[in-house]
């Protein structure tokens, strides 16, 4: 009987954990991002959204603001799939952005100033995406940078573009029309 008890107690955890698991990660399919406006996530009880940490947002367009994701307050890691946003204008209080294949802002200062709690930042596949490469070291608190098919407004990296960014431990720059380096460029990591 004490078997069938501890049996029953751990499967009971495993779901409960499985559940919390699934409510941490949400996908979100075509949606049109208005401004003011929350973003709707059909099927997810209001209960769960306080529990949502990473947001995936596939095939979905429009702007971000300071309402857009307020019902997700653990929000902590946004990941943009083949979307098109065309405006973010306020601070978004995630520490890890995923960018995929979408249109997004240029990554100028007027962006950067809206992510200053990055951690983590991968943009692949963004082509239309320009990159300030001076701009890079405004994130001071980055440990993992990832950047392939965009275009840098500099195809020479110097030790400027990394000034500051004492935390940098991972670095990946592909496929984006650099073709040039200075001697000292990784100096500051």
């Amino acid at each position: 009987m004490l078997k069938a008890c501890l049996l029953v107690v751990l499967i009971g955890c495993t779901v409960g954990s499985h559940v919390r698991k699934m409510v941490s990660e949400v996908t979100v399919l075509d949606a049109n991002l208005l401004e003011n406006t929350p973003l709707r996530v059909p099927g997810l009880k209001k209960e769960h959204k306080g529990l949502v940490e990473h947001l995936v947002l596939m095939n979905c367009s429009g702007s971000i603001d300071e309402v857009t994701f307020w019902q997700f307050p653990k929000l902590n890691k946004l990941t943009i799939w083949r979307s098109r946003i065309e405006h973010i204008s306020s601070f978004l209080p995630i520490t890890e952005l995923v960018v995929v294949g979408s249109y997004l802002p240029n990554l100028d200062f007027s962006l950067q100033e809206k992510l200053h709690k990055l951690r983590v930042l991968l943009l692949m596949g963004n082509k239309k995406l320009q990159v300030e490469p001076l701009i890079l070291k405004n994130f001071k608190h980055l440990q993992a940078l990832f950047i392939s098919e965009a275009n840098f407004t500099d195809d020479c990296v110097t030790s400027n573009w990394f000034k500051e960014m004492e935390d940098l431990q991972k670095l990946a720059l592909s496929d984006n029309g650099i073709h040039c380096m200075t001697a000292d460029a990784f100096r500051n990591l």
